[in-house]
């Protein structure tokens, strides 16, 4: 967790998290960066992600909007290249068919 990490709160600061994407890089390690607080920022600077300075495709970037929309829906997305969200595709579909329908659609019309 890169911004407002829990429970300490703590924010990587952009000079960290541009060292983590070419740690990433160099060493061909997939980069997680879970960053679901990120959107409930009340002061300050948004700060551009890990994935922002990927330039090969190894930082996943998971997010949620059980944050900003309901904590019930259990609602999250993967941003990932191609590959990787193929591969992700079938680990879903082998341990379920499907989130909740309704979530989705109701999250669907957030604007």
């Amino acid at each position: 967790m890169c911004t407002f990490q829990n429970p300490t709160g703590r924010t990587l600061s952009l000079d960290r998290r541009q060292k983590v994407a070419e740690l990433g890089s160099k060493y061909d390690a997939v980069i997680l960066e879970d960053d679901p607080y990120r959107d409930i920022r009340y002061s300050g600077s948004d700060l551009l992600r890990i994935k922002a300075f990927d330039e090969t495709g190894h930082t996943l970037l998971a997010n949620s909007f059980s944050k900003i929309f309901s904590p019930g829906s259990r609602l999250g997305y993967v941003l990932a290249s191609h590959e990787v969200m193929s591969r992700l595709f079938n680990a879903k579909t082998a341990t379920n068919s499907h989130s909740s329908t309704i979530p989705q659609v109701i999250c669907s019309k957030l604007k």
